[in-house]
């Protein structure tokens, strides 16, 4: 299992930008096609297939509290689940306080059902 990164400011600030777009990718098709990576960028995302390039960060080694996915059930409306929450909490006892506060006192939620990855694959 890796080990928790400590980030300084500049670690934090470039996670920061590679996570929410990282054109720098573009640089290896641009090698392998013979384009420039401005044009290689231009292109993929004029036409609206590309919406953006993202790194994704392992939580594991940021330290940051493993997903609970939630199924939620709502009484008027159809299908086995009508909504999926992606939930990040400290702690089952956050996640407890969590459900009882949202859900076990609103009368339009007819069921929850959490589930839990053994491993994450990707997030976006």
């Amino acid at each position: 299992m890796p080990e928790t990164a400590i980030l300084d400011r500049f670690g934090h600030a470039l996670l920061a930008v590679v996570q929410v777009d990282s054109p720098i990718l573009a640089r290896i098709p641009a090698e392998r096609i013979g384009l420039s990576e401005s044009a290689v960028l231009r292109r993929t995302r004029q036409d609206g297939v590309i919406v953006a390039d993202m790194a994704v960060a392992d939580p594991v080694v940021l330290g940051t509290p493993p997903c609970l996915h939630v199924l939620v059930s709502l009484d008027r409306a159809t299908g086995e689940a009508d909504c999926v929450l992606a939930l990040r909490r400290p702690g089952m006892a956050e996640y407890e306080c969590f459900t009882c506060a949202v859900f076990h006192d609103d009368p339009n939620v007819q069921t929850f059902l959490p589930m839990v990855a053994r491993r994450q694959v990707i997030e976006t």
